[in-house]
């Protein structure tokens, strides 16, 4: 039997282009002066700015979604994260679809799928029906 992290995933990819977006920097306007140039010279010379590619906000919705549903402990920062993606107007009920293409690929391990069972607030439970509206049938031989 092969590891699993052998494995190769055989899962549904999201098809999610980069969005570029603005960073807010806390330092602006703060001026340097010429004394504490001196302990910080060899990080000024180096400073430049750059950019970052960041995931889709519905990705990353997915994805914490994902992560509370499949995790034996969950983090308080997945639910902080949704909190605020649902502030930002993105709603897990908008997303069911692109969630349980998420949730697909590792349903098929039995060790998150006992999580799911046991382990998964009411509230944040993976209904069956949803799975199986989405052409998922496999899904009901384990509940």
């Amino acid at each position: 039997m092969r590891n699993s992290i052998e494995t190769r995933y055989t899962g549904t990819y999201a098809k999610v282009k980069p969005q570029r977006r603005k960073a807010r920097v806390f330092l602006k306007g703060i001026a340097v002066t010429s004394r504490e140039r001196v302990y910080f010279r060899e990080f000024l010379e180096k400073y430049r700015e750059f950019k970052v590619l960041a995931y889709d906000l519905m990705e990353i919705l997915c994805e914490k979604v994902r992560a509370i549903l499949t995790k034996r402990v969950r983090k308080l920062r997945d639910f902080y994260d949704l909190y605020m993606l649902d502030r930002a107007r993105l709603r897990v009920e908008d997303y069911k679809k692109e969630i349980a293409l998420k949730l697909r690929p590792v349903l098929r391990y039995l060790l998150y799928l006992s999580t799911l069972k046991t382990g998964t607030p009411r509230a944040f439970r993976t209904s069956a029906s949803l799975l199986l509206s989405y052409g998922y049938p496999w899904y009901s031989r384990h509940f």
